[in-house]
């Protein structure tokens, strides 16, 4: 099976699906310390429970030290009564050399983003000058980069990683380990919106996800290193 890929030299984006893309699958670029790796899922889970305010900036900031990122940030479709075409995504979470772009918006079209939730699946992704000179944002290209979709109701959007200059710089444990993370989110979110179904029958916080009180999810059920990255659906 071949992997779907979407092209837009005009715009400035290269996304890859990540089902049937054999050349990512072969990476191995990283030696993984388990230890590591579930002391980095540990501080997600404190966050839930301690300082759930921050749970958003822990994620991400964890996204740049385990898979060593450049940038790590989480995507939120706006709601419905308040997006346009040209401010559809809202950047609510930001980590590394992108962390001064913090509530950026992104439009529809062009957008890794939505080709990302389009396919419900990981993908692999590159950005180039051009896209950023349609923007009009001086911002760093991205060299490589994973892009995973979440849901929870009618609520999406996805977690990302970026690399700036290295062009092979994530592997399949790193997208492994970012389903890992989306897990802890996608719980959260869950948690807090049967919360607020609860305190407000009939009314539903579409920003619920951005700060106030999370639940905090089950850290086993969160970190399964061995499942694969991505589905076969």
């Amino acid at each position: 099976m071949s992997a779907s890929v979407s092209i837009t030299e005009d715009c400035g984006l290269e996304v890859i699906d990540l089902r049937g893309y054999p050349e990512f699958e072969a990476r191995s670029l990283h030696l993984r310390d388990v230890a590591t790796q579930m002391q980095g899922m540990q501080r997600i889970a404190h966050a839930f429970v301690e300082s759930p305010e921050t749970i958003l900036q822990e994620l991400v900031n964890a996204a740049v030290e385990l898979c060593d990122a450049d940038s790590a940030g989480i995507s939120l479709e706006i709601d419905a009564e308040h997006r346009s075409d040209t401010n559809y995504f809202q950047w609510v979470a930001t980590a590394g050399r992108y962390q001064r772009f913090l509530n950026a918006t992104l439009p529809r079209v062009p957008s890794a983003c939505g080709t990302c939730l389009e396919r419900g699946q990981p993908q692999l992704f590159r950005v180039t000058q051009r896209f950023f000179d349609l923007m009009g944002v001086a911002a760093p290209t991205v060299t490589d980069g994973l892009l995973l979709p979440w849901q929870v109701e009618e609520m999406r959007g996805t977690i990302w990683i970026m690399a700036h200059e290295r062009v092979e710089a994530f592997d399949s444990n790193d997208c492994r380990m970012m389903q890992g993370a989306g897990r802890f989110f996608r719980d959260g979110c869950a948690a807090r919106a049967a919360t607020a179904h609860a305190d407000e029958p009939g009314k539903r916080d579409g920003r619920s996800c951005h700060g106030e009180r999370f639940g905090a999810p089950d850290q086993q059920s969160a970190a399964k290193p061995d499942e694969p990255c991505v589905s076969g659906s």
